[in-house]
């Protein structure tokens, strides 16, 4: 017999946390900041983790955003996709609240804009 949680959040036009494995709250138990900053299209936050547990955080990004950069603790993270959802993971040795960063650029943008800030001509 197993088990089936769901996360149940309102749709965002912008990148947004869905889910973590750590806990049934699927985020509230663990998760400590969570902020989007619309001017440089970053989702950034604190996790709290426990030393040797392997957490998963899975975000939703919509069509129009693409990931430029992630981060866990200042150092760059490797990223899972699938279709519209990104995943991270953090193993850490030992127990701590762990900050890490999603920047995201428009793909509406030309690449030379980068799209981080609403400056762009």
């Amino acid at each position: 017999m197993g088990l089936q949680s769901f996360s149940i959040r309102e749709l965002m036009d912008r990148p947004q946390l869905v889910t973590t494995n750590r806990h049934l709250s699927q985020g509230a138990a663990e998760i400590e900041l969570l902020t989007w900053n619309a001017e440089t299209h970053t989702l950034e936050g604190r996790i709290r983790v426990v030393a040797g547990d392997k957490y998963r955080v899975k975000f939703h990004v919509p069509k129009g955003y693409r990931l430029d950069a992630a981060t866990v603790e200042r150092k760059p993270a490797q990223v899972e996709t699938d279709s519209e959802f990104l995943t991270f993971s953090i193993d850490q040795a030992r127990t701590a609240s762990v900050a890490w960063s999603l920047k995201f650029v428009r793909k509406d943008c030309p690449p030379a804009w980068r799209c981080h800030a609403p400056s762009h001509p």
